[in-house]
């Protein structure tokens, strides 16, 4: 990776935060594993032979297999995540619509949501809310009473 494709901070915490969570279920998963060859979980559940041996080897075997899959499952999101974030879109400097093809814009609202999870909501800025607080007009007479009945 070039510096100048280098991911951004906020992004990188970002995939820090998914592989740890997908870190976790993968051990929870190896955990469940080897509680169930230790102390025979089936045979407590569903009241099968107490006496059974632990099985070493299956234990190992599910273990690698599970390894093998979180190994798969945590690349293959960091990638995606990271070939979505580095794509470059055109984004009208006043409007702020991206370009969708040659003469087709969009807003950028509905286009992030439209291909992402990310919902949009609006509010001021503090420093936009100063320099257009003098636009609104306060109201000179209090509304009427509501009439209710």
């Amino acid at each position: 990776m070039t510096q100048r494709e280098e991911i951004p901070s906020p992004v990188k915490k970002g995939f820090a935060y998914i592989a740890f969570w997908q870190f976790l279920s993968f051990m929870l998963l190896i955990g469940l594993i080897w509680l169930n060859e230790l102390i025979n979980l089936t045979a407590l559940i569903w009241g099968e032979d107490m006496n059974a041996q632990p099985n070493i080897f299956r234990g190992f075997l599910l273990t690698s297999g599970v390894l093998l899959t979180a190994i798969i499952t945590v690349g293959h999101t960091y990638e995606q995540q990271k070939r979505v974030i580095q794509g470059m879109m055109t984004v009208c400097s006043y409007c702020k619509r991206v370009r969708l093809a040659h003469e087709a814009w969009e807003k950028i609202e509905e286009y992030v949501a439209r291909n992402s999870a990310v919902t949009f909501t609006h509010g001021v800025c503090p420093e936009c809310f100063e320099k257009h607080a003098g636009m609104i007009k306060p109201r000179s007479t209090p509304p009427p009473p509501r009439q209710d009945g």
